[in-house]
């Protein structure tokens, strides 16, 4: 059952907050927003009517997550994804593998995009996460997605199309 409803219709989201749109498979919902982010999950219980971000009632699996975080920057600073990066990699060294470090178009604009697998104590077991860094002007854009390593393979295609869809919208005042 799950792994049909990663191949159905996806939903469009936007966050105001975030001035982020993205689209995700059926079954995803915001679960939260801030002033400065905001966040989609995924229930693995089907029965279940809130996202349990700890653990599965099963007590086996945190839900899969992707949030979108804003930074204010004091001007623009093209550099800044890839600064982001490098010091989100620093600060968490001992507790990642990483797997892929890139750079990509989101949105037309230049990212720092790095998969790994870690172990944190924000999100129990080993997990799988994409994060991505987008400078757009003076704003600092951060992606962060994850789901437990048994579950890779059907949510990593699901995480690459969501990054593939962003889309960045601001309005003029």
């Amino acid at each position: 059952m799950l792994k049909n409803t990663m191949k159905e219709d996806k939903i469009h989201f936007f966050s105001h907050k975030t001035h982020t749109s993205l689209e995700l498979p059926v079954g995803w919902e915001e679960s939260s927003e801030s002033e400065t982010s905001v966040t989609y999950a995924y229930s693995l219980d089907e029965a279940q009517d809130t996202v349990d971000f700890t653990r599965s009632p099963s007590g086996q699996n945190p839900d899969p997550i992707l949030a979108v975080q804003i930074f204010a920057l004091p001007h623009p600073d093209h550099s800044a994804s890839e600064k982001a990066a490098t010091a989100f990699l620093n600060q968490r060294q001992s507790l990642i593998t990483l797997i892929q470090r890139d750079t990509k178009q989101i949105d037309g604009y230049n990212a720092v995009s790095m998969i790994f697998t870690a172990r944190e104590a924000d999100y129990p077991g080993e997990s799988y996460q994409s994060h991505c860094f987008v400078t757009v002007d003076n704003v600092l854009f951060s992606f962060s997605a994850a789901c437990p390593v048994s579950l890779q393979s059907l949510f990593a295609p699901v995480f690459d199309e969501a990054l593939d869809s962003i889309r960045f919208i601001f309005f003029s005042k």
